[in-house]
C-alpha cells in the first residue's frame, strides 16, 4: 500500500478516535460506513438514543417537588378560608326563613283565633292559642323553638329562638299583635334590628 493511500485512510480513523474520546449525542451524517475496529470507536455515539430515553424516563417519574406541594397546600388553604365562611353564611340565611315564614304564618292563625274568641285568653275551659289542638298551635322546626312568652286578652308575642347545637344558635326573632317584627339577638358578627327580621350579616332585612 502506498504511503499516500495509508495517510488518506488514517485521517478518518484519527478523527473517529478523537470523537470516541469525547462521546457526544450527534449522529454521523457523512458518507463513511465504518467497519471492524472503527465500529468500537462509534459505540458511545450509537448508544446516544438509549441515554436520552433513560433520562426522559427519570424526569417523568421524578414526581412533585416539596415547593410545588407547599404551594398547592397554601392555595387550598386560602380557598378554604374564603369558601367555608361564605358557605356557612349561605346556610344560615337559608335557615332564617324557617323562623320568619313560621312566625308570619303564626300571626295569621293568631288573628283567626281572636276572631273566633274575641280574646287570646278566653278562659272558661277554652284552650288558649299557642297550644296543640287549636287553630293556632305553635310551629315546629329543626332549627328553631317557638314560644308565646306574652299572651294576654289583647296582646301576644311569638318568639322563634335558634336551637343550641345548630348554626342558628344565637338568633331570636319575634312578632306581636301589631305585626311588629324584631331581631332581638344574633350571633357574633351579625347586626340585630329592633324593627325587622335580619336576613343578612350586615343587618339587612
Amino acid at each position: 500500500m502506498s504511503a499516500g493511500r495509508h495517510r488518506a485512510l488514517a485521517a478518518p480513523i484519527r478523527e473517529l478516535g478523537t470523537a470516541a474520546g469525547r462521546p457526544s449525542c450527534r449522529s454521523f451524517r457523512g458518507g463513511l460506513r465504518p467497519s471492524g475496529d472503527v465500529i468500537a470507536l462509534l459505540t458511545p455515539s450509537l448508544n446516544c438514543g438509549r441515554q436520552r430515553s433513560g433520562h426522559s424516563a427519570m424526569r417523568s417519574n421524578s414526581g412533585f417537588t416539596l415547593i410545588e406541594v407547599m404551594i398547592t397546600v397554601a392555595i387550598v388553604a386560602i380557598l378554604a378560608a374564603i369558601a367555608v365562611p361564605s358557605y356557612n353564611e349561605y346556610v344560615q340565611r337559608a335557615r332564617i326563613t324557617e323562623a320568619t315564614s313560621n312566625l308570619a304564618d303564626m300571626r295569621n292563625k293568631m288573628e283567626q283565633y281572636f276572631q273566633d274568641n274575641r280574646t287570646w285568653t278566653p278562659g272558661g275551659g277554652t284552650t288558649p292559642p299557642c297550644t296543640a289542638g287549636t287553630v293556632a298551635p305553635l310551629p315546629t322546626s329543626q332549627n328553631f323553638t317557638f314560644t308565646c312568652p306574652v299572651l294576654t286578652a289583647n296582646t301576644y308575642t311569638v318568639v322563634a329562638t335558634g336551637n343550641a347545637g345548630t348554626s342558628m344558635n344565637g338568633f331570636t326573632f319575634t312578632i306581636n299583635q301589631f305585626n311588629q317584627r324584631a331581631t332581638t339577638t344574633v350571633p357574633a358578627g351579625w347586626t340585630a334590628r329592633p324593627n325587622c327580621w335580619v336576613l343578612k350579616r350586615d343587618g339587612s332585612c
